[in-house]
């Protein structure tokens, strides 16, 4: 067990230790919900540099509001150390999977690569590279959906960080110190996937042997069934430039080569596999608790969001995260911030049990800046109001003045830059959103000189639409203009360059 426990919560037991701290099941006092709890340390935590680093993985996932991350509630820096609490996921990793019951069915693997792009989506919007992704980061719960878990290297995008990662997955140009990009987390999900679809890694070896195999070897395609074969060779491409370009670009093409594939319903059948899995090894969840038997909800969540761009993060060890029956609701406030270190919140969280029964409320989201995540999930609607439990202090009612949006929009660009090829007008270009983790609904605003379509519509969970932008003639280039999409406050910012 950590030499302290953070203030409000009851360490139960150990769930994974590392050089850097270790990884705590434990029980909110004040309404016995389950949380993770990822301690730093303490000598480390005396660390600036370790502790800094600490402390941009927790500002990596305050950032990352997305079904498919591992969600951090709070925040913790005291004299006696550094701690993340996390939602704790019931369930299993996907490598435990791997290793005791062998490869998956296709259906299966394309939904663990699914939900892997879209949380790699959520972080490639904001500029962030994972840089580890592999089987034991991604964690599977008994209803098969998956969440991405430590973000311990993740760098921003562009950044020439030190060569880190798992061999057995990394991208080639990463071991070699190109710049961060999600091509290298591209890379790496494809691994994974040709693991879940083979039983195996595309590559083995000494750690020499690898770092040339990925390098320089062909990936060996007889063991992948042949409808996925151009996945694979799209996301293993060595060239970082002949891949999808991030993870939002890649799952596009997943649903398009699983329709065409394995038909309607391909998606419910591989998250049904893929629970039943998960179930089979509930001997190893953190808690060892039935999902049934576990009952809260969620009473209020005001989440601020902060991003501060991480360096080279070498906290590493287990990460887990709460799922099947199970929510938490953080409120936020800006927490101290060390001597000498940048701001940074504490997340404080109120957490109340479900009476037996009863429906859960709709969770209402606001944000503190334009890069927030405009909610904290699929919302739920209850059939009669449901009475929030008397907290100890005042809190926001749960019932929003206005509805709260259901689903996040990820962009595939933040810039793009209009074309013609003439030389003259019209300029246009393109960028596409996607709905992750429920419906959602979207308005663009459009400055003069721009000409947009569509300027808004409704999404649901993986559907994709491509906006067009045209530049107005009455607009002489060079011209650089903003479009601003709601709910979110999310940018594009549009270029088109001087004629001829």
């Amino acid at each position: 067990m950590p030499e302290w426990n953070v203030p409000g919560y009851i360490g139960l037991k150990t769930l994974g230790s590392g050089g850097f701290g270790e990884v705590v099941l434990a029980r909110h006092g004040a309404s016995g919900v389950l949380v993770a709890i990822k301690y730093l340390r303490h000598d480390l935590s005396a660390d600036r540099e370790f502790a800094d680093m600490f402390r941009d993985e927790a500002t990596v996932l305050a950032s990352l509001d997305d079904p498919n991350v591992v969600r951090l509630y709070e925040y913790v820096e005291s004299p006696s150390g550094a701690a993340i609490v996390m939602e704790l996921v019931e369930g299993v990793s996907l490598r435990e999977i791997l290793a005791r019951q062998g490869n998956t069915t296709a259906e299966a693997a394309l939904v663990v690569l699914q939900g892997s792009l879209l949380g790699l989506a959520a972080a490639h919007q904001r500029g962030v590279v994972h840089r580890d992704y592999k089987p034991e980061n991604v964690l599977v719960n008994g209803n098969g959906a998956s969440k991405l878990t430590d973000f311990g290297l993740a760098v921003r995008a562009g950044d020439r960080p030190v060569p880190a990662g798992t061999l057995l997955y990394v991208a080639p140009e990463q071991m070699a110190g190109a710049p961060a990009s999600p091509a290298g987390d591209v890379y790496a999900a494809t691994a994974t996937f040709y693991e879940c679809l083979t039983g195996h890694p595309p590559f083995t070896g000494e750690p020499g042997e690898l770092l040339v195999r990925h390098r320089l070897d062909p990936v060996p395609l007889d063991p992948v069934p042949e409808p996925l074969r151009p996945l694979v060779t799209a996301g293993m491409a060595k060239d970082p430039r002949d891949r999808p370009a991030d993870a939002i670009t890649f799952v596009t093409r997943l649903g398009t080569v699983a329709a065409g594939a394995y038909g309607r319903g391909w998606e419910d059948r591989g998250r049904s596999q893929l629970g039943e899995a998960a179930l089979l090894l509930a001997a190893l969840w953190p808690s060892g608790v039935p999902p049934a038997l576990q009952g809260t909800e969620v009473r209020q969540t005001s989440l601020f969001r902060r991003v501060s761009w991480v360096r080279v993060g070498i906290v590493a060890g287990v990460i887990v995260g709460l799922g099947t029956g199970a929510a938490l609701a953080a409120t936020v406030a800006n927490g101290p911030a060390a001597p000498g270190h940048p701001s940074v919140p504490v997340h404080l969280v109120t957490l109340s049990p479900t009476p037996s029964g009863a429906s859960p409320p709709p969770t209402s989201t606001s944000a503190s800046n334009s890069s927030a995540s405009p909610n904290s999930g699929p919302p739920t609607t209850p059939t009669t109001p449901t009475t929030p439990t008397t907290p100890t202090t005042p809190t926001t009612p749960t019932t929003p003045t206005t509805p709260a949006t259901p689903g996040t929009l990820v962009l595939s660009a933040t810039q793009i830059t209009l074309t013609s090829a003439t030389g003259q007008p019209p300029y246009t270009g393109s960028f596409t959103l996607t709905a992750s983790g429920g419906p959602a609904t979207f308005t663009i605003t459009v400055p003069a000189g721009l000409i947009v379509s569509p300027t808004g519509g409704s999404l649901t969970s993986g559907q994709t639409v491509t906006i067009t932008v045209t530049a107005d003639a009455s607009n002489p280039p060079p011209y650089t203009s903003t479009l601003t999409l709601d709910p979110g406050g999310l940018t594009v910012t549009v270029t088109y360059p001087p004629s001829g």
